[in-house]
């Protein structure tokens, strides 16, 4: 039965081509043959594989009455295939709505942290300007009262100058 098992998957691979030639009275390989089996593949025929068929030309694709439901129909001859398409054309307007609103949320979340990225952006200019404008007044505050105050200590400094002067004068 193992015999018959081992001959019968040997027919099977030499009809798909898998293997070119096999030995089918012992049910072991020796490690030689092994190698020559699989050494001695035939070259693939690439032009035997079947040819894809064409995509529809951008014309019939962009066409909305390539689309159309009822010109399909007119195709199709069966009653029963053509409420089969009903239906189906019907389940497939539910899930184009869903995709299409998923898309759409995708599309508007994308947008809205592209927003939001754009307010940080502006946000930030605008604190640091600010900042920058604070920090230019606080120095011109701070350079105002040192003048003033350097000015005041020296009018402070003339008039205690002057009385020392004036009292000294009067001794001598």
């Amino acid at each position: 039965a193992r015999q018959r098992a081992i001959d019968i998957a040997a027919a099977k691979a030499k009809q798909t081509g898998a293997i070119s030639s096999y030995s089918s009275k012992s049910p072991r390989r020796n490690s030689n043959s092994s190698l020559s089996a699989s050494s001695s593949k035939s070259p693939t025929n690439y032009n035997s594989y079947p040819r894809q068929k064409k995509k529809a030309s951008p014309s019939a694709i962009y066409n909305p009455a390539y689309y159309s439901v009822e010109n399909y129909l007119v195709q199709v001859k069966d009653p029963i295939e053509r409420a089969g398409v009903r239906l189906l054309w019907a389940a497939a307007i539910p899930i184009q709505n869903q995709a299409r609103r998923f898309l759409a949320r995708q599309h508007a979340i994308k947008r809205m942290c592209a927003v939001l990225t754009i307010q940080s952006f502006v946000r930030r200019w605008n604190a640091e300007r600010n900042l920058e404008i604070a920090v230019w007044s606080a120095i011109q505050i701070q350079a105002v009262f040192r003048g003033w105050f350097a000015r005041d200590s020296l009018e402070d400094n003339h008039y205690c100058a002057t009385q020392i002067q004036r009292i000294t004068r009067g001794y001598l």
